[in-house]
């Protein structure tokens, strides 16, 4: 019986876990979505830590959006550019800043 009980106690534990991870591992559509001139869509699942404001940065993955003020932009690491995605590859928020986080100028997210 305390076998029985011991097997089934694993069992809730490792059902636990497995739908903790399937919670982390589906991306808040409510942060919205990056686009990269590779034409891939990686959906941000990171909520953002800290405002700042960058200038377009020459990368693969850029994409040019809308964000008020000269050359500012969302900022994010694209994960799906190939080989060189672990570079600081640099894009754009879809969307206006207004629109994605109203009162707030700009974020940069976390890769």
């Amino acid at each position: 019986m305390l076998f029985k009980q011991c097997t089934a106690l694993k069992f809730l534990i490792f059902i636990l876990g497995f739908s903790i991870i399937a919670a982390q591992s589906n991306p808040n559509q409510e942060l919205g979505v990056v686009e990269c001139l590779c034409r891939r869509i990686a959906p941000l699942t990171q909520p953002p830590f800290g405002v700042r404001c960058r200038a377009t940065l020459n990368c693969p993955c850029d994409y040019i959006g809308d964000c008020p003020g000269p050359a500012e932009q969302y900022m994010y690491r694209c994960p799906n550019c190939g080989p060189r995605s672990h570079v600081a590859c640099s894009g754009v928020h879809r969307g206006t800043c207004q629109q994605v986080h109203p009162g707030i100028a700009s974020v940069q997210y976390q890769d």
